[in-house]
């Protein structure tokens, strides 16, 4: 063989030789333009611009099984993605879009994005960031600036609650706390009303943000006292006899308070004897001093009205006279003839004596 030809050969055996090695090493995935993506943001709450990863297979001309796993740290975001888990052709390309977003707490923060082959195994997309982190947050108080009322009563006068919060300029947000609920409530977003005799509690609330944490919660608490019960009074409208006398009967009447309850009557005790009742009317039994009591009842909003007593007396019953039996009368020529009849019985008298 001639000397040219020689090296003719070599050189076409050394090219085969690389083409050939050059082939195998690129059978898998190649990630364009790099397997490993650094996000260089690093202001907590800041996003990285988007980053776009073309993905390709090279191998052997068959289909291979190919299990997609995107990153699972909230901080790497798919934003869109070709890339989908099935069987793979070789030269088949797919593309993923991502980016990154800072989070608050300092520190490198890392993932990947994975290829599981049933050749090749495990090929990933390496991602790399970090976050200087956030600045610590300023803390917030709640003050009351309504003193609670010392005079709370059901149904009384309302309440307007006040409060002055920290600065992230987010409102004080009043609520009755689950423990009163039945003793008071808070309409609008700041008038307490009374419900219910108890301890009432108003809760107060300041949300934070991102320079500002959220208020403890405050509590002001105070007691609400029952409605004040309205008084009732009794007065009789019925006049009793004049006079009353043993077998008679009275009706009686009176009007009470506005309770709506009835106005009751009964006998005095000290008066049993003298005088009885049935409903409202009055019977005299005996000669003596009748005395009637009146009693209402009160409710949850009214008084019991003092008791109110009516008095009189009874007399005996009066006797009819039976009619006079008529006295004879004597005119005058009678009595004269009656005067010389008693004068001669007298004079008769006389001288029986002499």
């Amino acid at each position: 063989m001639k000397p040219k030809y020689f090296s003719a050969l070599r050189l076409l055996l050394v090219l085969v030789a690389l083409i050939g090695f050059s082939t195998v090493k690129a059978q898998g995935f190649l990630f364009t333009p790099t397997s490993t993506v650094n996000f260089t943001n690093t202001a907590p709450g800041s996003v990285s611009p988007e980053q776009i990863v073309t993905i390709q297979y090279f191998g052997p001309p068959t289909l291979i099984t190919v299990t997609v796993i995107p990153p699972t740290n909230p901080a790497f975001t798919v934003t869109n993605s070709t890339c989908s888990s099935g069987l793979t052709l070789d030269f088949a390309q797919c593309v993923v879009h991502l980016t990154f977003t800072a989070p608050n707490t300092a520190g490198n923060v890392n993932d990947v994005y994975q290829f599981v082959t049933s050749e090749f195994g495990s090929q990933n997309i390496a991602l790399n960031g970090s976050s200087v982190g956030a600045p610590p947050l300023t803390p917030q108080a709640i003050t009351f600036t309504s003193t609670a009322p010392t005079n709370a009563v059901v149904g009384g006068a309302t309440y307007d609650v006040t409060a002055t919060g920290g600065g992230s300029s987010n409102p004080v947000v009043f609520s009755i706390d689950p423990s009163a609920a039945s003793i008071c409530s808070i309409s609008g977003s700041s008038t307490v009303s009374f419900l219910a005799p108890g301890n009432c509690v108003v809760n107060a609330d300041q949300a934070g943000d991102a320079s500002y944490e959220p208020a403890p919660q405050a509590q002001q608490s105070f007691a609400v006292s029952p409605a004040p019960l309205t008084p009732q009074s009794i007065t009789f409208t019925s006049t009793p006899p004049s006079p009353a006398t043993v077998g008679g009967t009275y009706e009686i009447a009176a009007t009470g308070g506005t309770s709506g309850e009835p106005v009751t009557f009964s006998i005095d005790p000290a008066a049993s004897a003298v005088c009885s009742i049935t409903g409202s009317t009055v019977s005299f039994l005996s000669e003596g001093n009748c005395v009637i009591n009146a009693n209402q009842a009160g409710n949850t909003t009214h008084e019991p009205a003092a008791q109110a007593a009516q008095s009189f007396s009874i007399s005996p019953a009066t006797v009819t006279p039976s009619a006079a039996t008529p006295v004879p009368t004597l005119n005058q020529w009678g009595l004269m003839l009656l005067a010389s009849l008693l004068g001669g019985l007298a004079f008769w008298r006389q001288r029986r004596r002499n």
